[in-house]
């Protein structure tokens, strides 16, 4: 089935940064539709999953023939797949989804990144890196083949996880922020929201491949240097 310039497929739809970007979605592009896929469609909001631009798509990770339906006739596909303990399903599970793109013939994969420009790091530097690059990788080779498109979108960190008390740099019981340095270091940061929606924008832009910094969106409030 040919890919339909405005539909975009969303994996790991019930994550929090899923559900910002379809918000974004549904309230800047009326005519996009969305298929969102998930384990769990129970764990959807009914909002979400009964808005007539939305429809759900129940797949495990591993299953390419469901994934596969819920990739049909899609114009791009968002990874937003998020665990932290476990890289191994951070890279096979982004392996199947590619591999049942590129099976559907959808031409552009997001990869889940949002960080920092991770290219210049050694398998090893930063080891919550290492899932990015191998996806890169594969996806450098899938595309060197002509299968496919690759789409990172670089935010540096979230803003939300730098004022979080388990980094260290903020105590909010005693109105302190902790840093390294002479204090006049900048911190790169993009919001949540921000990058949803510049990643939005991302979804329906054909043209827009390769690795991306929020900030080159001049028209969305992004905050990354």
């Amino acid at each position: 089935m040919p890919p339909t310039a405005t539909t975009i497929a969303i994996a790991g739809f019930t994550g929090k940064m899923a559900r910002l970007i379809t918000a974004a979605l549904l309230r800047d592009h009326a005519e996009v539709k969305i298929h969102g896929i998930c384990r769990s469609p129970s764990k959807v909001d009914p909002g979400i999953s009964s808005h007539p631009n939305v429809t759900i798509f129940q797949a495990e990770s591993s299953d390419t023939n469901a994934l596969r339906r819920a990739l049909s006739g899609t114009s791009a596909c968002i990874c937003c797949y998020l665990n932290l303990f476990d890289s191994d399903f951070m890279v096979a599970g982004q392996k199947v989804l590619i591999d049942a793109c590129i099976a559907e013939a959808v031409p552009r994969y997001i990869a889940s990144d949002w960080c920092m420009d991770f290219r210049g790091l050694a398998f090893g530097d930063h080891p919550a890196k290492n899932p990015m690059k191998a996806v890169h990788a594969y996806l450098d080779e899938r595309e060197s083949e002509g299968e496919i498109k690759q789409v990172h979108i670089l935010t540096a960190g979230f803003m939300e996880f730098y004022w979080a008390s388990f980094l260290g740099y903020v105590d909010a019981e005693k109105g302190e922020f902790t840093y390294y340095g002479t204090g006049d270091e900048k911190l790169d940061m993009t919001t949540m929201r921000d990058a949803a929606s510049f990643t939005a924008e991302v979804a329906i832009d054909p043209s827009a491949n390769g690795f991306l910094n929020c900030e080159s969106l001049v028209d969305l409030a992004c905050h990354c240097g």
